[in-house]
């Protein structure tokens, strides 16, 4: 099954999903919408944001790299097959990672 998730699928947050594709999407979710460093007792957990501030095609590329890293990290079970970027965010000069991921 693939799936893609955005940090905007953390609309409602619902703690003890039961449905298994639910929880993965809400999981991804929370990771997109973390900056590691900043969950309280798990330092490690999130996105590492040290793109900020580079050029938007450098800030792609490592941007990139970071969220495969954290969302294969955090949730094992699934693997990254994809990130790419809302066109949307870009013109705004914002990053906004769309990933796509099927259960391993």
């Amino acid at each position: 099954m693939a799936l893609t998730v955005s940090a905007g699928d953390l609309e409602t947050l619902r703690f003890c999903e039961s449905d298994e594709a639910k929880s993965i999407v809400q999981n991804i979710a929370v990771i997109l919408a973390t900056a590691k460093g900043t969950a309280p007792g798990e330092r490690e957990f999130g996105v590492d944001m040290s793109f900020l501030d580079l050029p938007l095609p450098a800030a792609k590329v490592r941007m990139i790299a970071a969220v495969r890293e954290a969302v294969e990290t955090f949730e094992p079970r699934v693997r990254v097959t994809g990130v790419t970027f809302d066109r949307r965010g870009e013109a705004a000069g914002r990053l906004v990672p769309r990933v796509e991921v099927e259960l391993a």
